[in-house]
């Protein structure tokens, strides 16, 4: 709290009042006060306990239970509150390797930032497998210590203590196989704290309070106090859409793997598990998918063997950002295993009375009606492939409508994915007609192979190497790429063929580039051909994916955009001859 020189703190002086010209105080307390004050009636443990009470009746609901599994801790470098023999020492935490053990314990999702942190690396293990104070700690991750000692849960995981942090090998080796288990880390929880409104470890979970909206104001040159109330108004208030944690794509997987979530937003705490919302201002219980709450808060996983839709979390994941861009694959790794690993069971019946129970609440259904998804293959499903490849580059975030709307588009500066893979660019996406029924059998194309060399053989939801996509369809080279009348600012970039008896240029459709306009164009102007490949054909609108040559000998392609040809232009491709192309 930084004071100014009339006294008051810099939250204060935004805050004006009609009445004396003299000074006024204002008799404020921060959110922590208020969360942790029983006098208020607003204390977080209580409102945790309630919530986490909640979670725990595992009420039936849709013919299943909601709950998934209960909390354990085994094979885990965890943060103990408590010294080998059991002590408490004030103020003081340190690192333990548990084997086979079992108990509770509270997760911690967060931005770094760019603040610098306190971290475990090979050099300090040692020492922070002793004790160590808490105020050597960032002040989000001493906040989280605070909120589980007031909780009475002995054990705490956070990423940049728990996995050795570094470029030397030990460490590179230790974040590979704990980045792999971070499905089960955060699925296993008790709780997952989530530090939403803080952009850095500095921030801390704690904010200025909207809680009482009425506060007392006293002056104090009168002879006698007189209280009066005035309703207070934040003037940064956010919604939680729009939190800095919302933009984060490793919190995407940290939020929908843990069972019961305490949110901390600017203005209050939020409370999320697989029953619902419960805002703390409100103290109202929302169920997922009411219509009331945006679709950033209807997002939760269902109980197997239904599942999520593929396509909604892509989307809502490739509008966020990574600190480091190799991380693309990683960071959803663990949501790609839990679907994996869950996709066993009667899933047409689960499903129908999920879709029953959605219809009759007049909502729509977030569940996704394919069947087993198969293989993971960098992104795409190999039973889904014939609509996972329909992916395109979008400046809107579709379901998520005003959440990710700065994301940039950009290209890794190394190999990440092969270019049919999402993975391989960075920006939001969207697929193709992704809201209208749409069935196999518009799907064109033959799948004739698709197969991936992962780095690592033993995390096949995470890097690859490389990939190879055979498809088996019509495929046609284009005269060149480029605008109508040679106007960027007149529309998307065009295909531009000959007409069947080559006597003129005509439009043959519009083009999606997976890099932006500019590089897009730039790139293929210096190809040495274009070719066009047929994917779909939805409704009266055919589908193709624009390649340019990796090895023509070889008939190898590396995709860079996606072509949507309207009824009326498809005259274009009466000619073309069907092909067998590699996609890299």
């Amino acid at each position: 709290m930084n004071s100014s020189d009339n006294g008051l703190c810099a939250f204060c002086n935004t805050i004006t009042f009609p009445g004396p010209t003299e000074p006024w105080t204002l008799e404020h307390l921060s959110m922590k006060e208020v969360l942790l004050g029983e006098e208020r009636g607003y204390r977080l443990c209580a409102f945790i306990d309630a919530a986490v009470g909640l979670s725990q009746k595992a009420l039936p609901q849709n013919g299943v239970v909601r709950l998934r599994h209960e909390p354990t801790l085994s094979q885990l470098r965890i943060l103990v509150q408590k010294q080998p023999g059991g002590e408490t020492v004030a103020n003081s935490v340190r690192l333990a390797h548990f084997e086979g053990s079992t108990g509770k314990y509270i997760a911690l999702s967060y931005c770094w930032g760019k603040a610098k942190t306190f971290v475990t690396s090979t050099q300090t293990l040692h020492d922070r497998l002793r004790c160590f104070s808490i105020k050597e700690l960032p002040q989000t991750l001493r906040d989280a210590v605070e909120v589980a000692q007031q909780l009475g849960v002995t054990y705490l995981w956070v990423d940049v203590l728990c996995i050795l942090q570094g470029s030397d090998g030990e460490a590179k080796e230790d974040w590979e196989h704990e980045a792999g288990k971070m499905g089960k880390i955060y699925g296993n929880a008790y709780l997952t704290l989530s530090a939403a409104a803080s952009r850095h470890c500095d921030g801390g979970l704690f904010y200025r309070c909207v809680i009482p909206t009425q506060v007392a104001i006293k002056n104090p040159n009168r002879a006698h106090t007189i209280d009066s109330l005035a309703e207070l108004t934040m003037l940064d208030q956010r919604d939680y859409k729009d939190e800095p944690i919302v933009n984060r794509a490793w919190t995407l997987q940290e939020g929908l793997l843990s069972q019961r979530n305490a949110v901390f937003c600017l203005n209050e705490v939020c409370w999320h598990c697989d029953l619902g919302l419960v805002h703390q201002s409100s103290a109202t219980h929302q169920p997922n998918g009411s219509s009331k709450w945006h679709n950033i808060y209807k997002l939760r996983l269902p109980t197997p063997p239904l599942k999520p839709r593929w396509t909604w979390l892509v989307q809502n994941y490739c509008g966020r950002n990574l600190t480091k861009e190799k991380d693309k694959l990683p960071a959803i790794a663990g949501l790609a295993a839990h679907i994996y690993t869950n996709r066993a069971g009667d899933e047409k019946e689960a499903l129908a009375k999920a879709n029953a129970v959605a219809k009759k609440a007049g909502i729509s259904s977030s569940y996704d009606a394919e069947g087993d998804f198969g293989e993971y293959l960098a992104g795409l499903w190999r039973n889904t492939l014939w609509r996972d490849l329909l992916w395109r580059r979008t400046d809107e975030s579709g379901p998520w409508g005003g959440v990710f709307s700065h994301a940039r588009t950009s290209r890794p500066l190394s190999y990440r994915a092969p270019s049919w893979s999402w993975a391989s660019m960075d920006g939001m996406v969207t697929y193709i007609y992704a809201n209208r029924p749409y069935k196999q059998s518009s799907f064109t194309a033959s799948i004739v192979d698709c197969n991936i060399d992962l780095l690592d053989p033993s995390a096949p939801f995470s890097e690859v190497k490389g990939g190879r996509l055979v498809l088996r369809s019509l495929m046609k080279q284009s005269h060149r790429i480029g605008y109508k009348s040679g106007r960027p600012e007149e529309g998307p970039p065009e295909l531009i063929g000959l007409d069947v008896d080559e006597r003129e240029e005509k439009t043959v459709g519009a083009i999606s580039f997976d890099d932006d306009d500019r590089t897009g164009m730039e790139r293929a102007s210096k190809a040495s051909e274009i070719q066009c490949l047929q994917l779909a054909l939805s409704r009266s609108d055919l589908i193709s994916l624009i390649l340019l040559p990796v090895d023509s000998q070889k008939a190898t392609y590396a995709r860079i955009g996606i072509c949507i040809t309207v009824e009326s232009e498809q005259r274009w491709w009466s000619d073309a001859q069907t092909h067998e192309v590699t996609i890299v």
